[in-house]
């Protein structure tokens, strides 16, 4: 039909028996040198209404989609943490695995159908921290598991309902145990894995 043009379909209608399809053409993806492509894109004015028959939209319906935006709420865990920042050798802390609540914003990677989104998140992570000896500053937290607040923010990559990211975050302990344990407050780098609950779908 308009293979530069991305319609919206609105509603299916049929007539003597043929299936018309009422839609809005919202997006022109390029234009092509030849002027006949050229001439039917100048026919067509976006966000205006049009019927044409179903079976002519072809690839304008089934491989194009505009980009779209959307609220993201998912739950992350983050296995491995390395802390490049600190001094001595670069520092790894694998036993404290973090999980918890994210939310963020989610954008479509491509003007072509696809379940590929690429997504900003927030999250809120409780992690379980098993203290080992060299964690700390004294030894009286060994063997005593604890409970620590981390919050983080990461890029990732979503198919479907599956995300893997990178994100960057800071653990804090309460009371006492933050004032001895060396990794409080350091900022960490993760791969990190989830599932998204808000991404839409096409």
């Amino acid at each position: 039909l308009y293979p530069d043009i991305v319609f919206e379909e609105i509603q299916n209608i049929e007539i003597s028996s043929v299936t018309y399809t009422i839609v809005k053409p919202i997006k022109r993806l390029h234009k092509r040198d030849d002027l006949a492509s050229k001439h039917l894109l100048k026919e067509v004015t976006l966000n205006k209404y049009y019927i044409v028959k179903t079976a002519k939209l072809g690839d304008n319906r089934l491989n194009y989609t505009a980009r779209k935006w959307d609220f993201r709420i998912g739950y992350t865990v983050i296995p491995i943490k390395v802390y490049p920042f600190r001094d001595g050798p670069l520092d790894f802390a694998s036993s404290n695995l973090s999980q918890g609540a994210s939310i963020g914003l989610s954008r479509q990677i491509s003007n072509r159908k696809s379940d590929l989104w690429l997504t900003g998140s927030f999250s809120m992570n409780f992690t379980k921290i098993t203290p080992r000896s060299d964690d700390f500053l004294d030894d009286r937290f060994e063997g005593n598991d604890l409970a620590a607040l981390s919050p983080a923010v990461g890029l990732s990559i979503s198919y479907k309902n599956a995300e893997i990211g990178l994100f960057a975050g800071k653990d804090f302990l309460p009371g006492t145990a933050a004032t001895v344990w060396k990794y409080n407050g350091d900022t960490w780098y993760s791969i990190a894995i989830g599932t998204s609950f808000g991404t839409r779908k096409n």
